[in-house]
């Protein structure tokens, strides 16, 4: 899941929305860029459960990253969720925005029920799938190119543009849209309790009207933890899904239900949640660097206009 802080800080005098965009998005870019190793770690532990592999733990596959590729390889396959960060950043919030507008109209619930938030959260995978679901394509079959260096074998793909290209080939959009229905049950459920578990840690950690409402944001530490929470929630929910999703866009030939049986024959029941441990640590050093990136760009298009 591209998953962006909901809870993006704000400073005095910042009023623009083209402002709040641009520095929302440059959190989104840094998130993306800290995220990288611990996605392409995940990626590993989770193919590494499939049947006629080995399994591996953690640090073995950082050794074997780290061998067979040096230290771009914790980036490999970065480019296209890295180009595409700040239009993905509007259309989460823009959309969830929109959403819960016309969910707590219709509902005539109070604003800020979690009840319309769970609701509005469900229907922003109904956008982001359709923009997620290709670029996870590509970017899953430059960082799935890492164990064929690691096997002494020579990389399928010479680029992102070789990498789309060749799939395109293999079957245009269909192709590129590999695994969309997966994608779309796992971001449901996903995106429903990151907004409401990032609500309801809010309300704990804070009395503020003002901060329940997003008039004044959470201090720094307190969206830290609020998003850490919302973070780990949602890979509860969304891991095994995602670990499906991961071996049916590596294995054209397979079906959901195959891929399903042939990850609980390998690896059981837990080996759905290959990696959950790598991707909350890298979603909590994910939120860190995009609320970093975000305040620190604020304050610079704020200066820059006084």
């Amino acid at each position: 899941m591209h998953r962006h802080d909901a809870s993006q800080p704000a400073v005095a005098g910042y009023a623009s929305d083209l402002d709040l965009f641009l520095a929302g998005g440059f959190g989104g870019f840094c998130l993306t860029l800290v995220q990288s190793p611990f996605d392409v770690i995940k990626m590993r532990l989770q193919l590494s459960r499939q049947p006629e592999a080995v399994p591996l733990n953690a640090p073995q596959v950082i050794r074997n990253i780290v061998r067979a590729e040096g230290l771009r390889g914790f980036w490999r396959g970065i480019t296209p969720p890295l180009v595409t960060a700040m239009p993905l950043y509007a259309v989460v919030m823009g959309s969830y925005d929109g959403f819960r507008h016309g969910v707590q109209q219709l509902s005539g619930r109070p604003r800020g029920d979690l009840r319309d938030t769970a609701v509005a959260g469900a229907l922003v995978a109904l956008p982001t799938t359709f923009l997620y679901t290709p670029i996870d394509r590509v970017k899953i079959a430059l960082q799935a190119d890492g164990r064929r260096l690691s096997a002494g074998l020579p990389a399928e793909y010479r680029s992102v543009i070789d990498a789309v290209q060749k799939l395109w080939r293999s079957g245009g959009l269909t192709s590129l849209y590999r695994g969309f229905w997966i994608t779309l049950a796992r971001d449901v459920p996903a995106w429903s309790i990151y907004f409401v578990t990032f609500s309801a840690a809010k309300r704990v950690l804070s009395s503020s009207d003002a901060v329940l409402d997003g008039s004044v944001p959470l201090s720094p530490g307190a969206s830290l933890v609020a998003g850490g929470l919302a973070g780990a929630a949602t890979w509860a929910v969304g891991m095994p899904m995602d670990t499906i999703k991961t071996a049916f866009q590596t294995n054209d030939s397979a079906s959901y239900r195959t891929t399903f049986r042939a990850i609980i024959h390998a690896s059981g029941w837990r080996g759905l949640y290959a990696g959950f441990i790598t991707s909350v640590i890298g979603g909590l050093t994910g939120d860190a660097a995009c609320f970093t990136g975000t305040e620190a760009l604020q304050r610079l298009l704020t200066m820059a206009r006084q």
